[in-house]
């Protein structure tokens, strides 16, 4: 109740606070009473061209082999309780299949956990470690799905970078903007429910529906809608209009 009331103080003194999701806007005028006219939606933005040549520096070929006709899953970020990577565990034993491995790029104060967890259930085969990468885009791009396993999120970056590569997502519903950056999104899928069972189904039902298929095609969906220079010329009118 502190911080919530500190917060609100605080918010007071903006002249205008940019939201990078609907959820986020939702969240400060219901939870911390900031006028709905001091706030903005805007997206956050995705260098694609960029990224996609930090995706092509080196090849990443995720514990396989040239024989090796696995699904490759990746997930990227920090192991934090809210990230529930325990779940994301529970998910591949679930699934039950050699057919599925899963490389986790990260660390944080869980990961000792989370490996324990793996060999507890046997999938030290099927699940790998490559730590913290500062480009983890090679990762991604070598990967047929990219998943999200969290509690919350607000507009979580590594989404739009995977759809931005063709990477497909399968995601949890989590709390937050995940939802609207996935919506109506032809190579993503979100689970129905906060849990591994419906995650692991979420990961079925993908690669059924032929979303682990590589596809080159550029996606023009999320490069307009995230193109940066779009997004600075938004921040640009914002200050001309509040210096005005």
């Amino acid at each position: 109740q502190f911080w919530a009331l500190l917060f609100r103080i605080f918010y007071r003194n903006f002249a205008k606070i940019v939201c990078q999701s609907s959820a986020m806007q939702h969240d400060l005028v219901t939870n911390f009473n900031v006028r709905p006219e001091k706030t903005i939606i805007v997206n956050n933005p995705l260098d694609i061209k960029t990224i996609k040549k930090c995706a092509n520096i080196s090849a990443v070929q995720l514990e396989q082999n040239p024989d090796d006709q696995r699904v490759q899953l990746v997930s990227v970020g920090r192991f934090r309780p809210e990230k529930r990577f325990d779940r994301l565990v529970e998910a591949i034993a679930f699934l039950n299949s050699e057919l599925y491995h899963l490389t986790c790029v990260g660390d944080g104060p869980e990961l000792e956990t989370v490996k324990a967890q793996v060999a507890e259930l046997g999938l030290t085969s099927q699940i790998s470690f490559v730590g913290f990468q500062k480009n983890p885009y090679p990762y991604i791009q070598a990967a047929d799905a990219l998943i999200l396993s969290s509690d919350y999120e607000g507009a979580p970056n590594v989404v739009l970078e995977a759809l931005g590569l063709n990477i497909a997502v399968v995601t949890t519903p989590a709390k937050g903007g995940v939802a609207e950056m996935v919506a109506d999104h032809k190579r993503a899928v979100m689970a129905d429910a906060l849990t591994a069972v419906s995650l692991g189904k979420a990961i079925e039902e993908a690669g059924k529906s032929g979303l682990f298929a590589k596809d080159t095609t550029p996606d023009n969906q999320i490069a307009e809608k995230h193109d940066a220079a779009t997004i600075t010329k938004i921040y640009e009118q914002q200050f001309i209009e509040l210096s005005s």
